[in-house]
């Protein structure tokens, strides 16, 4: 007889792992389907919303200014009077090329939004062979918490670019360490960690869950071959930044060349991440104000209880890590989490917590860790046994309480996004809403809203 096992053989020829959702009712496959096609239009309706209701800030002027420049011949590495911040202005235009003005500069972080969440979704379908669980957790994270819808229509230079970047290396990073070693997933790899140090320091936050993944599994990927196409793309995504700097003496590796604003410590910094950042990722805090959702009694104790689910699904996601023939990537992108707070209090701009521009990051790791670990953990309490016995059966059915979870998940967040955005077009200078043609009657210029 032959023996059941769970290793995938390593190399580019490696079998793709079951897909657990196979044998549930169709019926539940297409209401997760609806759902998330829902939250997709609901993402899209928000973002039209906030296109068409606020100005061009000077940031963004600045962007669309370089953009026009480089479609003229003129190239610039890094952002104007910056260095650092490079390579989503030349996205933008790109982008620009096609959907000239307000509009296309601001769909740049749109279109890199929308696919980070893709890659999260992808990510979480790796991690758990659950499509359910993955279009939810994408789902998701197009939508909340607020403060990336908010900036992903604020086209700022670096951010979104930095976390496709980022995300993208740690799924890749994944599939190569589970012994996915074809051209094109090293290539990938390589070029999203060059491309993304070129973009932004904001990268290190997906270096270190991308890092213990490669180093937890240098035995299935090593190889000569591998690290120099790994490295050598590295070095040619990152041959802007090294390129300008050699000509400045490597001005990027400067404190001076951090982004600065008001003085503040370390310490002070990794408080107003706990006190500020946090809440606002958790959907539980306004943008601008920092007021709680629902009134400071109930925010504070639905931070708590959020707080503690966190911590469980780290513990939970260290646990799962360390069980005999489980892979380490739900630990690193719990330790990507972990560091997080510490890695971003060593930037000295972000004591600027309103508008959350260096917060998005989070929410990103946070979806992908939770989604993956209940999942998980979820198909572990079904009971192995009897989860082997199913595999050797043909019967792959998966806990309905996965889809249900998913939905629950995702309407919670739409409510949150709801209240999040209704508070700030109600707040002070900003006119509240007319109705939804509004939304369309002032597409061509997002400063006729005001």
């Amino acid at each position: 007889m032959t023996q059941l096992t769970t290793e995938l053989p390593v190399g580019d020829e490696a079998a793709e792992a079951p897909d657990v959702t196979h044998g549930v009712p169709p019926w539940v496959d297409r209401a997760v389907v609806v759902l998330v096609v829902l939250m997709g239009a609901f993402g899209v309706a928000e973002r039209l919303w906030v296109f068409s209701h606020l100005p061009i800030l000077s940031d963004e002027a600045v962007v669309g200014l370089m953009a026009r420049q480089i479609q003229h011949g003129h190239f610039t590495t890094f952002y104007w009077a910056q260095n650092y911040g490079g390579l989503e202005p030349y996205l933008v235009a790109a982008v620009t090329k096609v959907v000239p003005g307000p509009i296309g500069l601001n769909l740049t972080p749109v279109l890199l939004c929308a696919l980070s969440s893709v890659v999260v979704g992808l990510l979480v379908s790796e991690l758990t062979h659950d499509k359910r669980a993955a279009l939810a957790a994408g789902a998701l994270v197009w939508v909340w918490p607020y403060g990336v819808v908010w900036n992903s229509t604020r086209e700022l230079g670096f951010h979104f670019v930095s976390l496709f970047l980022g995300l993208t290396m740690i799924y890749l990073a994944v599939r190569l360490g589970r012994g996915h070693r074809g051209t094109l997933t090293c290539l990938g790899l390589g070029l999203s960690a060059g491309a993304g140090f070129w973009s932004s320091p904001e990268i290190f936050y997906f270096v270190v869950s991308a890092g213990l993944v490669l180093v937890a599994t240098w035995r299935r990927w090593a190889g000569v071959r591998t690290v120099a196409v790994v490295a050598g793309a590295a070095l040619v995504g990152a041959l802007p930044w090294l390129y300008a700097n050699v000509h400045s003496g490597f001005a990027s590796l400067s404190l001076a060349a951090a982004p600065h604003g008001a003085p503040s410590t370390y310490r002070e910094r990794l408080s107003i991440f706990f006190h500020q950042f946090l809440p606002l990722e958790l959907g539980l805090k306004d943008l601008y104000t920092g007021q709680w959702v629902g009134g400071a009694s109930l925010g504070k104790v639905l931070f708590v209880l959020a707080c503690l689910v966190l911590v469980g699904t780290i513990v939970a996601a260290c646990w799962l890590s360390l069980r005999r023939g489980k892979g380490p990537e739900l630990g690193a992108l719990a330790a990507g989490v972990v560091a997080f707070p510490f890695l971003l209090a060593a930037n000295p701009a972000t004591n600027y917590w309103l508008e959350d521009r260096y917060g998005v990051d989070f929410s990103f790791l946070l979806v992908a860790l939770v989604f993956a670990t209940v999942t998980t953990a979820l198909y572990e309490l079904a009971g192995p046994a009897r989860h082997r016995a199913r595999h050797r059966a043909g019967d792959r059915r998966a806990p309905l309480w996965v889809a249900g979870l998913a939905s629950a998940a995702l309407v919670g967040g739409a409510v949150l996004t709801l209240v999040h955005g209704g508070a700030l077009l109600a707040g002070p200078g900003v006119t509240p809403a007319t109705g939804f043609g509004a939304v369309f009657s002032s597409l061509p210029n997002p400063n006729a809203g005001m």
